[in-house]
């Protein structure tokens, strides 16, 4: 069969963008964007719900006990009790790893919540058989009466993030309710804020790095850097809300500039080249972008920390290429002079212009989990990842998928042509020491 030209994949490529996959492909349940979709539907009907927020902080450690396979196993299988015990008329949504959420509608949705509650409560007592593995799997539930307990969403999601934190600190108890939470999303924003400012202060930033993985050569070849704060109550905040917070309080481009010169000394320090890694992913936030000297304080960065600039590469989101304009190009192809690559980072997660995207520097394409999980639940996402693939392969970028959760999908997407692989499947997000000796055991 002959490939469809550019054209055909640039067709479907804006098709996918529009698509309604809501489903998380680990879990097998509602994913987080339905969640944001189911909830502003359940307030608008005017009509009170109740919400249920679950986590468990053990589910998600067995990320770094188990293999891949094991894990999956174990997320399928709780995903499918817990949709069984919410019944039918109830929405269960996998958030992230470990949490939860159930939207309660029915008429005596109060009542059906308390229930719910305490089967999980009950549950979380016992011991899992899965395979040949037993493991005790401790829940919490967060129970929420809105609008009496959350008047809107920003309220909702607020109770589910701080739900993590709870758990924490309140190990011996499987079920909260809106009273045991702080009101408001105003003082978590503080808090975070309050972190960030930390970090800028002692100029240690707590970063996490991901594999990403090569299919010629069987291998992680590159890592993409990741930040994230702790609270000082405890609460680990990610890379997203973390930068949303640095730019609402004008600290964005003193933790982007801490970032780089962390990551450099940490992979030169380490000998991160001779252990394979040949690069360094790391996303350049829109606060440097607007400036106009933002190079030259990049590779001053790297001269000081004895770092080639061969070895980064620098992730901008579509946003960013859309709203910078023509002084992002020329800045890019400062830099791109220099031996500095570029992706696209979090592509078809939002508006596309073809028109500046093709003028831009890019070598590598890095497709949204959005995306790419839409080609397995269908058909017709399949078709239309492939399509985005051939596009882009046509144009000369390399390909990294990113939110590979499964062989099956692995292979599916070698099969598609993609050249590089992120995700679950080949490595969490961890700390410099765990992947040094993630590499260390693979040499």
């Amino acid at each position: 069969m002959l490939s469809p030209p550019p054209v055909c994949s640039l067709f479907l490529l804006l098709t996918v963008q529009n698509s309604n996959e809501l489903i998380d492909g680990q879990t097998g349940l509602y994913n987080r964007d339905a969640f944001l979709q189911f909830l502003p539907k359940s307030f608008a009907r005017a009509k009170p719900f109740s919400m249920l927020l679950v986590h468990s902080e053990e589910l998600t450690a067995l990320q770094g006990l188990v293999d891949v396979h094991t894990y999956g196993q174990i997320q399928r299988t709780f995903s499918s009790w817990l949709a069984c015990t919410a019944g039918k008329k109830t929405v269960v949504c996998a958030l992230d790893s470990g949490q939860f959420a159930l939207i309660v509608e029915q008429n005596d949705a109060e009542i059906q919540a308390g229930e719910i509650a305490m089967a999980i409560a009950e549950r979380s007592r016992e011991v899992w058989n899965i395979g040949p593995t037993q493991i005790e799997i401790p829940l919490r539930v967060g129970i929420i009466q809105c609008p009496r307990d959350a008047s809107d969403v920003r309220d909702a999601v607020d109770y589910a993030v701080q739900l993590t934190n709870l758990s924490v600190l309140a190990s011996s108890r499987h079920i909260f309710y809106a009273s045991d939470f702080r009101s408001g999303k105003t003082g978590r924003d503080a808090a975070i804020a309050d972190s960030l400012r930390a970090v800028i202060e002692s100029g240690e930033p707590e970063l996490r790095y991901q594999p990403v993985w090569s299919v010629t050569r069987q291998r992680p070849v590159a890592l993409e850097v990741l930040i994230g704060v702790h609270t000082a109550d405890g609460e680990w905040v990610r890379q997203s809300e973390n930068q949303q917070i640095a730019e609402q309080i004008g600290v964005s481009r003193s933790i982007a500039l801490l970032v780089l010169d962390r990551a450099f000394d940490w992979y030169v320090r380490n000998g991160l080249e001779a252990r394979g890694i040949e690069q360094l992913q790391i996303r350049l936030v829109p606060a440097l972008c607007v400036e106009l000297d933002w190079p030259r304080v990049i590779l001053q960065t790297a001269r000081e920390r004895n770092f080639n600039p061969a070895r980064l590469c620098l992730e901008i989101t579509e946003t960013t290429v859309v709203n910078a304009g023509d002084s992002l190009k020329i800045n890019m192809g400062l830099l791109a002079g220099q031996g500095v690559s570029f992706a696209m980072d979090d592509y078809g997660s939002g508006y596309t212009d073809f028109g500046q995207e093709t003028m831009m520097p890019f070598s590598l394409i890095k497709l949204d989990k959005k995306i790419v999980q839409a080609a397995f639940q269908s058909r017709k996402g399949e078709l239309l990842l492939g399509g985005s693939i051939r596009l882009f392969k046509h144009l000369r970028h390399d390909i990294v998928a990113e939110g590979v959760e499964t062989a099956a999908q692995a292979d599916l997407l070698y099969r598609m042509g993609a050249d590089y692989l992120q995700g679950y499947h080949f490595g969490y997000p961890l700390e410099g020491d765990e992947i040094l000796k993630q590499l260390g055991s693979r040499a």
